[in-house]
């Protein structure tokens, strides 16, 4: 079924998949009262799809059906289209502040860079080439929520993947194969259709973890613990009840995987060839993200400013010049990545996976001094900054509107903004942001290991040699 509008996405949600969040089973996703704000956010992006006046920006025209589908699963194979991708991507991130990580476009992306390897992967067995085939139609025509697990728990990192209680094949069947184990930080999956379980690469001997396959998430034996809700949505700004992705642990209770599900098994090899190409284009979708994010940030640190009256001071209006310089470093790390595309080896254009880890590197070096930033600038008014029902209350009203506005703007609106700036820095749903910011894709060690085995410094090299002579 085509997903059409948000009413149609919240519906499909109904199907008896055991999820526990904070504590207690729920039985209804789309009715319990702390999931339900956020699960109105994900549903607006569903409206906002499939809103006539977003089509042009937002969609194409299927190849198999001539609907018009998400722009997101679109096979990029131009620089143009990657342009047209970010587009796309910054009209949703600025709708929603990039304050959402995981909108179903995220692994839209991943299923891109899926099937840029369906050649390699169908290697390992000719019929994961065909189910990777079919599993990116069904994706592209249905327009379903999928997210991703990438991770395993951490048990005893000493003890190698063995150690890990990370997802393993326990038996083969004629119909699939039997999964036993637990994948982490499965962001949004309480919310999703149906999740890309991808590993990572491992050791030439750990054939049993090798599997790559999609999951629905109301598969027979399968558990999603989440993390504990942040307050329950008690935030300042109200960013805590909206935007509370819950991150989750995906528990398999030996669950059959369907042969037909499957698009790696067995072949650590196949996917230490194959990972980077998969994630080519997710990390773009997050550098977007992380882009809107920054101007925002921008944003509410510039009004806070205005609004008690500090622009005239030089070392307020250099420390400002400094979030200025992050937004547009990043957005200049989008368009290397765009100019120095990749051709990958079937003919689909990525963005430059170097410059992609270079900025996610730079990102979350930064998003700390950013927020510091944002703390420094507003001073004490952060502090005592109030929420709405203070205004409710009429016999304090005057003295509110009189200590607690400003020549500029309303003690009410003061109070909205400084709300917001509490959430993305001060509250538990800052703590939520700022380490997910820390860890998304990779921590930052992992990152510079990345980018030093890919990295090529030969012309560099070279370059030093016939400088100081050198001939060898």
């Amino acid at each position: 079924m085509k997903i059409t509008s948000g009413e149609e996405y919240i519906s499909s949600l109904k199907d008896g998949r055991k999820v526990w969040l904070d504590g207690e089973e729920i039985s209804d996703v789309t009715t319990h009262r702390t999931l339900k704000p956020t699960l109105t956010t994900l549903a607006r992006y569903y409206d906002m799809v499939n809103d006539p006046s977003y089509d042009d920006v937002l969609r194409f025209t299927s190849p198999s059906t001539g609907d018009r589908v998400s722009v997101f699963i679109e096979m990029p194979r131009s620089k143009e289209d990657l342009l047209r991708r970010r587009k796309a991507l910054e009209v949703v991130m600025r709708e929603f502040g990039g304050l959402m990580t995981r909108f179903p476009e995220y692994a839209q992306g991943l299923m891109v860079g899926i099937m840029d390897v369906k050649d390699e992967l169908a290697k390992g067995d000719k019929s994961f080439g065909t189910n990777v085939e079919n599993w990116y139609v069904q994706m592209r025509e249905s327009d379903a929520f999928a997210v991703s697990a990438l991770n395993d728990p951490q048990i005893d990192r000493g003890q190698g993947i063995e150690g890990q209680g990370g997802l393993k094949v326990v038996e083969r069947k004629a119909d699939g194969v039997v999964v036993r184990g637990t994948r982490t930080i499965s962001t949004n999956a309480p919310f999703a259709n149906a999740c890309l379980c991808l590993r990572k690469p491992v050791p030439a001997e750990a054939t049993d973890y090798c599997i790559d396959f999609v999951t629905p998430l109301d598969a027979a034996g399968l558990k999603i613990v989440c993390r504990p809700s942040l307050g329950n949505g008690r935030g300042r700004g109200g960013l805590s009840s909206q935007y509370d992705e819950p991150d989750a642990a995906l528990v398999f209770d030996d669950v059959l995987v369907p042969k037909e599900n499957i698009v790696l098994l067995g072949t650590p090899e196949i996917i230490t060839k194959t990972f980077g190409r998969v994630t080519s284009w997710s990390p773009y979708h997050d550098l977007i993200r992380s882009i809107t994010k920054a101007e925002l940030l921008l944003g509410i640190t510039s009004l806070i400013v205005e609004y008690i009256g500090t622009t005239k001071f030089q070392l307020v209006m250099t420390d400002l010049t400094e979030m200025i310089e992050y937004v547009e470093t990043l957005r200049t790390f989008a368009r290397a990545a765009e100019a120095d595309f990749e051709t990958t080896p079937s003919g689909n254009v990525a963005p430059n996976h170097a410059i992609l880890n270079m900025s996610r590197l730079y990102y979350t070096r930064n998003y700390p001094k950013m927020i510091g930033l944002m703390h420094k600038l507003s001073g004490q008014s952060l502090m005592t900054a109030l929420t709405q029902p203070y205004f409710d209350q009429q016999e304090i009203l005057p003295y509110l509107e009189k200590y607690f506005g400003g020549p500029k703007v309303t003690a009410k609106d003061k109070a909205k903004l400084f709300g917001v700036a509490w959430d993305l820095s001060c509250g538990d749903f800052a703590g939520r942001q700022a380490l997910y910011e820390l860890f998304n894709v990779s921590a930052e060690h992992t990152l510079r290991d990345r980018l030093i085995k890919t990295y090529d410094r030969s012309p560099y090299v070279e370059l030093a040699k016939r400088i100081a002579g050198i001939e060898q």
